[in-house]
């Protein structure tokens, strides 16, 4: 079903009984969407985080099969799909990832990976 003009996609974190509202095309906000990577956009790769930092540890960037397979498919293409309903959202990276990776270096594995909407932000806003 088309996101409708000028409505919003609620949200709801059971986990922590919140909701969050993304606004559509057209609607006056475009909202904020904390994003969280593992078991939501690395799924089932335990070891991924740990193998990207020792990657950059070594002073080396990931190759392009290293990223172009981190994320899944479907949490990859889902969040595109909210990402156009909403108008362009903003992100805040609410994951441990953040800790252990510079926001260069998580530029570069968003947009490695296929999430350049989410890492070509202002840096005040990821």
């Amino acid at each position: 079903m088309p996101f409708a003009k000028n409505t919003s996609l609620d949200i709801h974190d059971a986990d922590v009984g919140e909701s969050h509202s993304v606004a559509g095309p057209g609607a006056s906000r475009r909202g904020t969407v904390f994003l969280d990577v593992d078991e939501v956009l690395c799924i089932g790769q335990a070891e991924a985080g740990w193998d990207l930092s020792r990657t950059f540890a070594r002073g080396q960037a990931p190759d392009r099969h290293q990223l172009a397979t981190l994320f899944s498919p479907v949490a990859r293409n889902a969040l595109a799909v909210a990402h156009r309903r909403s108008g362009g959202a903003k992100y805040v990276i609410s994951s441990s990832w953040r800790e252990h990776f510079s926001r260069e270096q998580m530029v570069l594995v968003l947009e490695g990976a296929g999430l350049q909407f989410v890492g070509k932000q202002p840096a005040n806003t990821c």
